[in-house]
């Protein structure tokens, strides 16, 4: 988003707000409305501000309280094209309407609501789908179960195994899936609270990703490399799926194609040692 300076669009008004759609935040901004303390974009996105290519100021937020429409994209993986369109316009609606919420409803605190005012959709960006993204982002959907499988021990272990074809160190990272109370035990007696399910943040040592990670079980394909669904337990994946991650993977791929046309063998019978060799003579990093 950007700020006034840049004369931003202004967030268009919902087509019919369902407060109830909101979830908790509808709850929790009015109920701090004599607490507030901070910036509007600190509080509630945990944002922070750079600069943008024009006069204004671009908002990257990593969102705290405001949550994304959690649960609704479970079928999104296996959903058909005419499906997949409604569920990125309700998560496309969902954003909408709480960016409006915040700048708009009376029950949010009034520092929030003149400083949500600033800001709007970036005139420059997605000028032919309203200023605003044309894609859902898909963080996860549908993995493939390979020749071998990295899962949560393995990374936690910091394992390299033989046959490693790139090395990663993201923690373990795993969005909310849904939000619910409980009670917890306070003093002096337990309060019912708004949880969060699901989120988890957990530190792992450099690990490797082994080149059967990236093959298809011999049985299913033979001529088949996968660089990005890769096989990996959900756990094990929320490390692997980063960008500096998916560019060694795209390398060694690549370069296992090349090797396995060039030899004329099936991609499972390529020499493992000579794969490597050629990574690392084009700059991969393989042990530590």
């Amino acid at each position: 988003m950007h700020d006034h300076r840049s004369r931003p669009r202004t967030v268009p008004t919902p087509r019919g707000l369902r407060r109830h759609a909101l979830g908790a935040r509808t709850t929790l901004v009015p109920r701090r409305r004599t607490t507030w303390r901070h910036p509007a974009g600190r509080a509630l996105c945990g944002a922070r501000t750079e600069p943008s290519r024009g006069q204004g100021r671009r908002q990257l937020a990593r969102p705290v309280l405001v949550e994304r429409a959690r649960g609704s994209a479970w079928e999104y993986p296996t959903a058909s094209a005419a499906r997949r369109e409604q569920v990125r316009l309700h998560h496309l609606r969902h954003a909408e309407d709480f960016l409006w919420f915040l700048a708009n409803d009376p029950g949010v605190p009034a520092p929030v609501r003149t400083e949500m005012q600033h800001w709007g959709l970036p005139r420059d960006e997605f000028a032919d789908t309203d200023h605003l993204p044309h894609q859902l982002y898909v963080r996860e959907a549908r993995r493939m179960l390979g020749e071998s499988l990295l899962t949560e021990h393995d990374l936690r272990a910091g394992r390299l195994p033989t046959d490693v074809v790139a090395l990663g160190s993201y923690h373990l990272d795993i969005r909310e899936v849904q939000r619910v109370w409980r009670w917890v035990h306070e003093h002096p007696r337990p309060v019912a609270m708004v949880f969060t399910e699901g989120y988890l943040s957990v530190p792992v040592p450099v690990y490797g990703i082994g080149y059967g990670a990236l093959l298809p079980r011999r049985d299913d394909c033979r001529n088949l490399l996968a660089a990005v669904c890769v096989s990996a337990s959900h756990v094990a994946f929320s490390s692997i799926r980063m960008e500096p991650q998916y560019q060694m993977l795209g390398q060694a791929a690549g370069t296992a194609a090349a090797l396995a046309t060039r030899r004329g063998v099936d991609i499972h019978d390529i020499d493992i040692a000579e794969l490597q060799d050629r990574l690392r003579a084009h700059g991969a990093v393989l042990s530590v």
